[in-house]
């Protein structure tokens, strides 16, 4: 190969060769290893490969009448002004989810919670399209108002905020009298023995233990952040799976009452607030899902960019 593998910080060309005359170069630009004829990832090599994004190069030399050559390779990274990267947020994942950058099909499979990043970064001015081609068990998509079906944009910087919402599978419990308090490494925790899920005490406008409301409020996307956050240093009461809870993790909590919530356990919540959750409306991406705290019913309409009269109670597990 004409360039040494290493950091680059501008788009490169790379001349391939062999030291056997007239012999047919194969490669691969997917880290996979070349078959001896073009199949798959494979291609013929005919003229310069543009390195655009960071990826390794795999190569073989093929003549009849000669022993194959073995399979070189180079790795090389853009990392320069115009090398880009695409990521986001996950919330309520129970399972596995498989996400796939159309533009350069880079694929990454997601089994927790959080920040993701895809491993390619792509040039500027690049459009690129992010989609679900699976998932396992649950019902996902990518926040956009398009319906959830794809998220995508143009590339003029890094690109860290594609939303990714999963409707969690945990059916409401029967009872809502069986929990477990317990204090673990400074945290306040109730175990709802009926799901498995851990929650935070206080909501996240109160403060721990007394849960005594402090006011203010977020937005929906902080109020994902805030719960995340728990996760920092060892986690809060030793765990490191905090998030915003589904719609229906949240509703396993809700009663019919007044609170909607039971206070043996949980602190009192303010009247006239909503429990948000991290479900979106689907068909309206500016929305989310919440149940009041007086009365527990659901509601689909609760402006994500609202801040006022927003609770946040945090769930991890099961």
């Amino acid at each position: 190969m004409s360039l040494l593998p290493g950091n680059y910080n501008s788009n490169q060309n790379v001349t391939l060769t062999s030291g056997t005359s007239g012999a047919t170069i194969y490669y691969t630009t997917d880290g996979t290893t070349p078959k001896t004829s073009v199949s798959g990832s494979t291609s013929m090599y005919s003229s310069a490969i543009s390195v655009t994004v960071s990826q390794t190069i795999h190569a073989i030399a093929v003549k009849s009448g000669y022993a194959n050559s073995t399979v070189g390779s180079a790795t090389y990274t853009i990392n320069g002004t115009g090398a880009y990267s695409v990521g986001g947020w996950v919330s309520g994942l129970q399972g596995m989810l498989s996400l796939q950058n159309t533009y350069n099909d880079d694929s990454l499979t997601l089994s927790g919670n959080g920040p993701f990043h895809f491993g390619k970064p792509l040039a500027n001015g690049v459009s690129f399209t992010v989609t679900i081609p699976t998932t396992s068990g649950q019902s996902c998509r990518v926040d956009v108002d398009d319906g959830g079906v794809n998220k995508g944009g143009t590339l003029s910087g890094n690109y860290l905020t594609v939303s990714v919402v999963c409707d969690g599978d945990i059916i409401a419990a029967s009872s809502k009298t069986n929990y477990t308090s317990t204090t673990v490494s400074g945290g306040y925790l109730v175990t709802d023995n009926d799901t498995g899920l851990i929650w935070k005490k206080c909501a996240q406008e109160m403060t721990d233990p007394s849960c005594t409301f402090v006011g203010g409020g977020l937005s929906w996307i902080s109020h994902g952040i805030s719960c995340y956050q728990l996760n920092n240093g060892t986690g809060y009461g030793g765990r490191k799976d905090w998030r915003l809870p589904t719609v229906n993790e949240l509703a396993s909590l809700m009663t019919s009452g007044n609170p909607s919530i039971n206070t043996t356990y949980f602190g009192t919540p303010y009247g006239g607030a909503f429990f948000r959750a991290a479900t979106t409306d689907g068909g309206n991406s500016v929305n989310a899902y919440g149940f009041a705290t007086s009365g527990g019913s659901m509601y689909s309409n609760l402006i994500k960019s609202g801040f006022n009269n927003r609770w946040t109670d945090c769930v991890a597990g099961p």
